[in-house]
């Protein structure tokens, strides 16, 4: 398990005193229930604001309303984001920023859900 996995795996699963997620989303923290490729523009839009402070998680798997819970991905959203190739990535990005952002994709499982993250620095 890499740093950014625990991390990420550390966000999923501290809770407050009423259930919910103990992080809200921030500069640095977005949250997204599942994954598309049709979401791209959503996505951009989450890495340019990341850029342009010190970088941050887009977690999917988390649903945020009517409250922070730790969802997990469904079945195709997963297939999907398991399916997803860094130079799909890459090529999004590079159409859109200059200079290039860097990033790293993550999948992990916790308490037997699968979570994916896009971690841009």
């Amino acid at each position: 398990m890499t740093n950014h996995d625990k991390k990420v795996k550390s966000i999923i699963t501290r809770k407050n005193s009423h259930g919910d997620l103990y992080h809200r989303e921030s500069t640095w923290l977005e949250f997204k229930e599942s994954f598309s490729h049709g979401s791209w523009d959503v996505y951009l839009r989450c890495m340019a604001s990341f850029a342009n402070r010190s970088g941050g998680y887009l977690i999917f798997g988390i649903k945020e309303k009517p409250k922070r819970t730790a969802s997990g991905l469904k079945d195709k959203a997963k297939e999907v984001f398991i399916g997803l190739d860094s130079a799909i990535v890459s090529t999004n990005i590079s159409n859109h920023f200059s200079p290039q952002i860097n990033f790293e994709l993550g999948l992990l499982e916790v308490d037997s859900k699968w979570f994916g993250y896009i971690l841009y620095i």
